[in-house]
């Protein structure tokens, strides 16, 4: 199975989900203040490059 490549918006989408996600784990007492930005740069360290790598042209 070939994964499609994900257009812009929705990777607008996704940062934006992203972003959301650590002040309503942090207000529900799922994560803690201290945890949040490990997991963030957990996240961006795996799913950046991801990312950008899927979304180069083939010809180059």
């Amino acid at each position: 199975m070939k994964l499609r490549k994900p257009t812009a918006g929705e990777r607008r989408y996704l940062y934006g989900i992203a972003l959301a996600a650590g002040p309503l784990l942090i207000g529900y007492g799922l994560m803690t203040a201290e945890q949040w930005p490990l997991w963030a740069a957990l996240v961006t360290a795996v799913a950046g490059p991801g990312l950008a790598i899927a979304n180069v042209p083939a010809d180059e």
